[in-house]
């Protein structure tokens, strides 16, 4: 589809469009005009992390989507445990 086709079956859309969706084509087009930040440089243990997670796929030291699930459960279950008796 090109730009112009694209543009046209946006108005005709926006046409026959409900008020609540057309502000949210109003707003979704003003948030991508906005500039964006500049990415920040990695820290030095953010690159560390990274180099280690390669390595960890490389010999196979991975989890399943199940056993990730069960750490962070187990993990956000301590951090609750401990904000509730603190």
């Amino acid at each position: 589809m090109t730009r112009a086709q694209t543009i046209q079956r946006i108005t005709a859309k926006l046409a026959n469009a409900n008020d609540e969706h057309v502000r949210a084509v109003a707003e979704y087009l003003e948030a991508v005009e906005q500039p964006v930040a500049p990415l920040r440089e990695l820290t030095p243990r953010e690159l560390e992390l990274i180099e280690q997670s390669k390595d960890d796929f490389r010999t196979g030291r991975t989890l399943t989507h199940e056993e990730a699930i069960a750490r962070t459960d187990t993990a956000l279950a301590a951090r609750r445990a401990s904000r509730s008796s603190s």
